[in-house]
């Protein structure tokens, strides 16, 4: 089961988070470091500003807008394959196998969420909260009708590649319980056979342990809203009424 508290880093794929398996050594989960905008079927980013207004002599003047954007928490196919290959020759270093014996193969499993939150921050004034889906890309949608004041907000930030927008993700994922143990003393008394001598006493240490079963873990992921490489005017669209 997943344990969060020693993260393998792997070079070859430094915007990954790879977690162990408390039992299984060739067990893992992997996600990215940072949300991301969750892609369509055709691979795109799903991100779509709809501004709609006039154009005059100072240019395109918006009277509002549609807001629409799907985030997730999910690797690549391709990803996917650069972590496993990483995982491949990590397993290689830290268990060596003798000549004849097959390489250890990593196994990618997926995360048993619990519960989430997601935060999305576009800029001052527009944000939302919600609850992503646990399962699959743990993805999470919001729509926004914006007024002319919003929406024109949002364009002067579009310019400049939404440099404040952000997407926060708070999960808290299933995993097991830490062992417990304590040392209690007790004393008996030791009593001779005829009952005439009873100072001596006998000092034990009883050691018990015990498991907490299972436990939830938090983690938070935080990332721009807006991909480092993506071109912002991709996702806008200006209708002229």
């Amino acid at each position: 089961m997943l344990d969060t508290r020693n993260p393998i880093v792997l070079e070859d794929v430094a915007d990954i988070t790879v977690y162990r398996d408390d039992a299984e050594r060739t067990a893992f989960y992997a996600l990215p470091a940072k949300p991301r905008l969750a892609l369509d079927d055709q691979g795109r980013p799903q991100l779509s500003l709809v501004a709609y207004g006039s154009r005059g002599p100072s240019g395109f003047k918006a009277r509002g807008g549609i807001l629409t954007v799907t985030t997730g928490l999910q690797l690549s196919a391709d990803e996917t394959e650069r972590v496993r290959q990483s995982l491949i020759k990590w397993l290689k270093r830290e268990f060596p196998q003798p000549d004849d014996a097959p390489p250890l193969l990593p196994e990618l499993r997926p995360m048993d969420w619990m519960a989430g939150t997601v935060e999305l921050q576009v800029v001052a004034g527009l944000s939302a909260t919600g609850s992503p889906s646990l399962f699959g890309g743990n993805q999470f949608s919001y729509s926004a009708n914006l007024d002319a004041q919003t929406v024109g907000d949002v364009l002067l930030a579009w310019e400049r590649r939404l440099p404040d927008a952000s997407i926060t993700y708070r999960l808290t994922a299933r995993a097991p319980g830490r062992s417990t143990s304590s040392t209690r003393t007790v004393t008996y008394e030791a009593v001779s056979v005829d009952d005439v001598t009873s100072h001596a006493s006998i000092e034990s240490n009883l050691r018990s342990a015990s498991s907490g079963g299972m436990t939830n873990q938090e983690l938070a992921f935080t990332g721009p809203l807006l991909p480092p490489d993506a071109d912002p005017g991709q996702f806008l669209n200006l209708q002229v009424l």
